[in-house]
């Protein structure tokens, strides 16, 4: 669900209300995933970079 979410945020262009309406989850819910997965992206990139 949080990549599904990542997708359609950054590919997609969609907001954050339109993405949890598209996945059908409530936008609290996708509030949570998305600043999880921006998060773990972030130290992913960061690991990378070392």
């Amino acid at each position: 669900m949080k990549a599904e979410l990542v997708k359609l945020r950054f590919f997609g262009g969609l907001s954050l209300p339109e993405a949890a309406a598209a996945l059908g989850m409530p936008e609290r819910t996708a509030r949570r995933h998305w600043t999880f997965a921006r998060a773990w992206l972030r130290d992913a990139v960061e690991g990378a970079e070392k």
